[in-house]
């Protein structure tokens, strides 16, 4: 056998192997920081329907530079919170642009309902993740009280507040996250680098 019939074949082998292999290895060898976590593991997850049970509505606004993108996890009740597929979970993976909102997201539940949102770069850097909380607040037994949202600030659960995030290689996206109602609002450390509140 002469070396161009050798070579020839060498060459063959290697197209023909790498093409067999390629089924079986990454496309990509960038890796998502938070791709372990379970929380972005979850999928949307559809709960039994439950009668009566109460709707409620929620936004997060973006005021950073940066786009950022969320994932929500059950907590401890996991689906005895919540009535159907309007839970937390159903808008995990959704992404909401700099200078952007989610619209008004519907939550069906049942009662009390708690959750954890992480909230990250789309890099999967996570910037924040947050405990939330529909309760109702205390009133007498005899009125009609509505649903509160509350978040988990230090060891409290508050109707109002902020948590300091994450500044991820000064990617611009260090500040706060608030709530005020039914909105978290994200907001930079410096205002004049970010779109407008």
């Amino acid at each position: 056998m002469n070396k161009t019939v050798k070579l020839s074949a060498i060459t063959a082998l290697v197209i023909g192997l790498s093409g067999a292999l390629t089924g079986c290895t990454p496309t990509s060898t960038t890796t998502d920081p938070a791709a372990s976590s379970p929380a972005v593991r979850e999928a949307a997850i559809v709960c039994p329907e439950r009668t009566p049970s109460d709707q409620d509505f929620i936004m997060i606004k973006n005021n950073l530079n940066v786009d950022i993108k969320f994932f929500s996890e059950f907590g401890s009740d996991g689906c005895g919170d919540w009535s159907g597929g309007s839970n937390p979970t159903a808008y995990n993976g959704q992404v909401i642009p700099s200078g952007g909102n989610t619209g008004s997201l519907r939550l069906e539940r049942k009662g009390a309902a708690s959750w954890t949102t992480t909230f990250m770069l789309m890099t999967g850097n996570v910037i924040k993740t947050v405990s939330l909380m529909l309760e109702r607040p205390s009133c007498p037994s005899d009125s009609v009280c509505d649903y509160n949202l509350w978040m988990l600030v230090g060891n409290q659960w508050k109707a109002s507040g902020s948590l300091t995030l994450n500044d991820i290689d000064g990617s611009g996206s260090g500040g706060t996250v608030s709530l005020n109602s039914r909105t978290l609002t994200f907001t930079c450390k410096d205002k004049s680098q970010c779109p407008s509140s």
